[in-house]
């Protein structure tokens, strides 16, 4: 995806730096990822936030069906 994405956007492979990040991994009762928008119909008046018990990997590989909830952003300001 990487070189894809240099190539597309006219990078020169051999000016591009690459860099590795290394941390610990923590227990996770649960993980999820939240979005600033409904990523469907492009609502930006919510948060969505997708949700499941563990490490959110297989979440965020499509492989499991995860708790969805919309918040919206409004009532978080009360």
């Amino acid at each position: 995806r990487a070189i894809a994405y240099r190539v597309h956007r006219g990078y020169p492979h051999e000016e591009v730096a690459i860099s590795a990040g290394v941390q610990r991994m923590v227990e996770s009762h649960a993980s999820g990822v939240a979005f600033t928008m409904d990523t469907e119909s492009g609502f930006d008046d919510v948060v969505f936030i997708t949700a499941t018990y563990g490490l959110g990997e297989l979440l965020v590989q499509g492989a499991i069906n995860p708790d969805e909830f919309y918040v919206y952003k409004p009532n978080l300001a009360s």
